[in-house]
Order: C-alpha cells, then sequence, then structure tokens
C-alpha cells in the first residue's frame, strides 16, 4: 500500500485544482441596483401565468418563500414572493423564526406566487456570489426586479435581473421615539 506525505497531497491539490477552488467571488455591478424604481410593475402570480422565455418584465416583489434560506450563499439567485402573500410577522401573535417561509399560506399559493430572481454574466450563468447583504438585500425586503425572462428547467420564472431597486425599510413607529 503506497502512502501520499503531506508534501506531496499539497503539490497535488495546488497543481489539480486548488486554485479554482480559491478563485475569487464575482462582484455584483453597483449598475445593477437603481436609485429609482422601474414603473408599472406586475406582481409574481400574475407575471407568472402570462410571460414566456424572452419576454422583458419588471415585477414587484419581497424576498422570501421558503423556510431553507431564500438566498443562495454562492450564486447570486434570490427567492422573490407575491406582495399578497402575507408574511408571519405581520400576524398578531405569531412567533415563527422565519416570517419569510409564509408557512400560513397553502402551499399551492405560495407555490404560484414565487419567483426566482438571478444576477447572471454574459453567458446567462448566476454570478458566483450571494446577494445577501448587498445593497441592503434582505429576507422580506421589497424589491422591484426589471429583467429578461428565462424559465428554468422545471418550469418556474426565472428572471435575469439588470436592474432592482430596494424599497426603503418603512420606519416603525417605535423606531420614532
Amino acid at each position: 500500500m503506497k502512502t501520499i506525505n503531506a508534501v506531496s497531497f499539497l503539490t497535488l491539490t495546488i497543481l489539480c485544482g486548488l486554485p479554482t477552488l480559491l478563485a475569487a467571488a464575482d462582484t455584483v455591478p453597483d449598475t445593477l441596483f437603481l436609485k429609482e424604481a422601474p414603473a408599472q410593475p406586475g406582481n409574481v402570480a400574475e407575471l407568472k401565468k402570462t410571460v414566456k422565455a424572452g419576454d422583458e418584465i419588471v415585477l414587484r416583489g419581497q424576498i422570501g418563500g421558503q423556510k431553507a434560506d431564500v438566498f443562495n450563499a454562492s450564486r447570486a439567485v434570490v427567492m422573490v414572493a407575491d406582495m399578497k402573500l402575507v408574511s408571519c410577522d405581520k400576524i398578531p401573535g405569531d412567533k415563527c423564526e422565519t416570517p419569510w417561509d409564509f408557512c400560513c399560506v397553502p402551499v399551492t399559493e405560495k407555490n404560484a406566487s414565487v419567483a426566482l430572481v438571478q444576477v447572471a454574466d454574459e453567458k446567462g450563468r448566476p454570478l458566483k456570489t450571494t446577494l445577501k447583504g448587498v445593497n441592503g438585500l434582505d429576507h422580506l425586503s421589497v424589491v422591484v426586479v426589471k429583467g429578461k425572462v428565462k424559465m428554468n428547467e422545471a418550469g418556474n420564472l426565472l428572471v435575469n435581473a439588470t436592474g432592482i431597486y430596494v424599497e426603503p425599510k418603512p420606519v416603525k413607529t417605535e423606531d420614532k421615539k
């Protein structure tokens, strides 16, 4: 039985792929974020019924839609839900720890009301970075997204974003005091 010593293993790792693993993450272009919301945004549920691949659209939604994190940790992809869905934090007395999952909404309604938004490179692949925290993006942030429709393999609405406007968070009355 042959053994590989630590130096040989390290040398093989460097020559055969460690640089790929350590490659720098992509950067989300500053120009993606808009200073004003695009006009006439549609809601996610209605757009899902009418759009087709290649359509240019504007949608307004809130970041959320599932219990697992709606932000991809290594790709510029996020789930956006229709504004008609009520998050658990807006239900008096609800103590849900993940209000962005809309667990109080029937599954069929939720599934019909979510879309994926991605920021892609020139080849249509999502950038190798997360959108979480970029320009204030967080769970339940309200966004207006301009982009081109691309349906994914499962037939879900996927939007290649060309512009994102992040609506300012409303000031709570407790914050004003």
